[in-house]
């Protein structure tokens, strides 16, 4: 079976650290090898809302494809409460996105993110 890198983000600007939490356990029960980041405050970026995030970092080794990750992340954040219209209002209850599968950059806008770099280097990886 083949295995794929997976590099990962989480955030959230509403019961920050709660729901970071919930989404870490969810996530080390899904991928044992999971490795995170400690978490990482960062202020909002394309918003007018002054609600600081909370993000962190993580890598995993996995089998499932693209869609089959992106699937079960969407799951994980519709179960802490994250609704499609929560956007407009700038309530992020849990985002949790695939930034790095294997070789490809699913987010390029965030590689430079100051939070992203911070897990990337505390966790020492290579994108």
């Amino acid at each position: 079976m083949e295995y794929h890198r997976c590099i990962i983000c989480l955030g959230s600007n509403t019961n920050r650290k709660n729901n970071i939490l919930v989404a870490t356990e969810r996530l080390r029960k899904a991928f044992p090898d999971i490795s995170f980041s400690s978490m990482i405050e960062s202020k909002p970026i394309g918003t007018h809302s002054k609600k600081c995030f909370l993000n962190r970092v993580a890598i995993f080794r996995t089998h499932w494809n693209p869609t089959e990750v992106k699937e079960f992340f969407t799951s994980i954040e519709q179960e802490a409460g994250r609704r499609p219209e929560d956007k407009n209002k700038e309530i992020i209850i849990l985002g949790i996105d695939l930034v790095v599968y294997d070789k490809k950059i699913y987010k390029p806008q965030d590689i430079t993110c100051d939070y992203l770099l911070t897990g990337i280097r505390e966790l020492d990886l290579t994108l």
